[in-house]
């Protein structure tokens, strides 16, 4: 059993990581209750509703101090952030360290409120849900690091199997870049062991800061994932999550 302290949850959302401004984190992960309550049910004493779960919904709520530096700070990201669809996003409970939990999925920011009272540290909250029908998953943090070197392949994790009627979701968030091209294969394996890896899959080729999310359809019996980037430059930051999508195959 492990239970978290939280204190160094991880928010992207496309290119953006705003956890140095961050003091508070939420995440909602629920099913509408739809009421299915027929005549007769209540035969015998009972007298409780029946309930039938619905559509799912998600959103992230963050809060922290709001940074007004031009570009980079807090307050322009967020701002510009509110009606952007279909973005990726990742929350990372207990960092961005390989192998840790993360969810992640496709959203669009609703609303930025900046403000604060006289005296007062200028803070902000920040919320963003999930749209289109694409649903939360959970799953792994398969990498994050500054990296200085032209081949990068972080250990196997093991993510799972994907079985014909699932598919694994491959988040890149791409925060810092200096350099020419940065391509990223997504692999599988049938153990952690080096060797005998399985091209699933590819990231597009970047030439900047980004985001992009790539889809797996199953059947995949293999069960350990990695990525194996070639970069050419200087250094790049890098943060990839596989989740298994086990609730909503053929979405785009």
């Amino acid at each position: 059993m492990a239970i978290e302290i939280l204190n160094d949850v991880e928010f992207l959302f496309n290119q953006f990581r705003v956890t140095s401004f961050m003091n508070a984190a939420a995440l909602t992960h629920e099913a509408e209750a739809l009421d299915e309550t027929v005549m007769g049910m209540q035969e015998g004493g009972t007298t409780t509703r029946a309930r039938k779960a619905g559509l799912r919904s998600w959103n992230v709520e963050i809060g922290g101090f709001a940074d007004t530096t031009l570009l980079t700070g807090s307050d322009e990201v967020l701002f510009d952030a509110v009606q952007v669809a279909s973005a990726e996003v990742s929350i990372l409970p207990d960092g961005d360290a390989v192998g840790q939990i993360a969810y992640a999925g496709q959203a669009t920011g609703l609303s930025y409120a900046p403000g604060a009272t006289v005296g007062e540290l200028m803070g902000f909250t920040f919320v963003c849900a999930g749209d289109k029908g694409f649903g939360l998953n959970r799953g792994l943090v398969m990498a994050d690091a500054v990296q200085q070197v032209a081949s990068y392949a972080p250990a196997k994790q093991q993510v799972g199997a994907i079985l014909d009627s699932e598919r694994m979701k491959c988040f890149l968030h791409i925060i810092e870049f200096d350099g020419t091209t940065l391509d990223g294969n997504i692999r599988s394996d049938v153990d952690a062991s080096a060797g005998g890896e399985t091209t699933e899959g590819a990231f597009t080729q970047f030439t900047d800061v980004g985001s992009e999310v790539v889809n797996i359809d199953g059947a995949v019996t293999n069960t350990f994932w990695d990525v194996d980037f070639t970069f050419v430059g200087t250094t790049f930051t890098a943060v990839v999550v596989y989740v298994r999508d086990l609730t909503s195959p053929g979405l785009p």
